[in-house]
């Protein structure tokens, strides 16, 4: 088995090079880049990543439409909202449209392993 297959679905660059550097402490994964949620969900039904990691504010299609349409051809796919919307009913929104997870930017690195780590296989924390 290859290594595990994130796809970061994200428009801001900055915000990219964040996660991008995190998923690297992390652990070996591949990364996949998509710009927007209708590019998150094409590259979603052609690479099937093993987790998808989901900006919710995006041009195109945000990360809520993505998220519903993905879970449509991919129902347990872990999906882990990257997010600003922090507010009650936006949480619910997320939810509801089949993320697992939430983590809140500005992203904190050991809230970020842990929520990553609760969905794909991670070195162990003691080596880390």
């Amino acid at each position: 088995m290859g290594k595990p297959r994130i796809l970061v679905v994200e428009d801001n660059p900055a915000h990219q090079e964040i996660i991008v550097m995190y998923l690297n402490r992390v652990g070996n994964f591949e990364i996949i880049h998509a710009k927007d949620g209708l590019d998150g969900e094409v590259k979603c039904q052609a690479l099937q990543p093993n987790l998808v990691l989901m900006d919710m504010r995006m041009p195109v299609m945000d990360g809520w439409q993505a998220t519903r349409e993905i879970r449509k051809i991919f129902p347990d796919l872990p999906i882990i909202a990257v997010t600003t919307s922090v507010m009650e009913h936006e949480t619910r929104e997320t939810l509801a449209a089949g993320c697992k997870a939430i983590i809140t930017k500005p992203i904190l690195f050991p809230i970020f392993r842990e929520t990553i780590c609760r969905f794909i296989p991670c070195p162990d924390l003691a080596a880390a």
